[in-house]
């Protein structure tokens, strides 16, 4: 599934959080994305604040050119040398669409758009205004004429607290944590591998939850190494072997002699064959119905119905 998920097999949209931890570090994953991205037809901009551009681009494709755009944050973040392509002071909604618009005359493609990372603008920003910028960015982009295919966040789960994880990781239609390895003799591999805990939402709301083991090559791409098998948290009982009325003050069961002395109790309004043939014989006598009037009794001896022509 993270194959598939970095390859965007999907056509919808979405917003792919990567949360990496110190230990072992997203990147590279997030170059494999960005590759995939470009070999699709998209126009990948990246909004840089961790690391330069000479840097961002090594191990990329030569041809990123032609689909790689990089807005440097990195060398003058709060714009104080008046030499910022992209500050985080003003880093906000407008900012980034005035950045990926095409130009005039230019054809329209698909656009992602790739933050890194997302730990360096909250250090900045307020979590709120970072979830609206998230949140808004593909409708308000669509608004314009432009379409955003996917968003992308690199974000360094050990440096925020819970609740600010939890606010963007909610975002998030694909989360694909890294994880150190669980047994590194596990997996074989001759390059550097990874263990990738993704959670997908689909479209119908179906959440995924999936384990794999990767590795990124030389050029980016992302090999697929195999699924991890996700334990039980507790070992369940057998329920076979226990009998959960063995401790009770009463008894449930019946003896053969208490059982056969319930079944020979008649049961409520069931009639034996005898009462049965009984009822349903007709008696030989012809039953009457004698009538004394009152004295208040009006009695009229005229037919009601003379007046009526048949």
């Amino acid at each position: 599934m993270l194959q598939q998920l970095v390859q965007g097999v999907t056509t919808e949209e979405e917003f792919l959080l990567i949360q990496d931890q110190a230990e072992c570090r997203g990147r590279m994953l997030l170059k494999s994305i960005v590759r995939s991205s470009g070999l699709r037809g998209e126009k990948v901009h990246v909004f840089g604040f961790e690391v330069s551009e000479d840097e961002f681009r090594a191990e990329l494709p030569e041809d990123a050119d032609s689909w790689l755009v990089f807005h440097d944050g990195y060398w003058d973040t709060r714009n104080w040398n008046q030499s910022a392509v992209v500050a985080v002071d003003n880093f906000d909604l407008h900012n980034i669409l005035s950045h990926i618009k095409p130009s005039q005359g230019a054809t329209e493609q698909a656009v992602a758009v790739v933050l890194d990372s997302l730990s360096w603008i909250l250090l900045h920003k307020p979590v709120t205004t970072i979830c609206h910028l998230l949140q808004h960015l593909s409708r308000t982009a669509a608004g314009m004429g432009l379409k955003v295919r996917r968003i992308v966040g690199l974000l360094h789960g050990d440096l925020h607290e819970p609740g600010i994880l939890a606010s963007i990781c909610h975002l998030a239609s694909t989360a694909i944590k890294v994880l150190p390895l669980p047994d590194a003799g596990s997996v074989k591999s001759k390059g550097s591998c990874g263990l990738a805990a993704v959670r997908h939402i689909k479209k119908s709301g179906k959440v995924i939850y999936k384990e794999e083991y990767f590795t990124v090559l030389e050029n980016c791409e992302l090999k697929f190494l195999g699924e991890h098998n996700l334990e039980p948290d507790y070992q369940e009982e057998d329920t076979d072997k226990t009998d959960p009325a063995s401790n009770l003050t009463f008894n449930l069961h019946l003896s053969d002699q208490e059982r056969r002395a319930k079944e020979e109790v008649p049961l409520p309004f069931h009639f034996s064959m005898e009462k049965k043939s009984s009822l349903l014989q007709s008696s030989k006598g012809q039953g009457l119905i004698y009538y004394e009037p009152d004295a208040a009794d009006d009695i009229d001896d005229e037919d009601p119905d003379d007046d009526l022509d048949f």
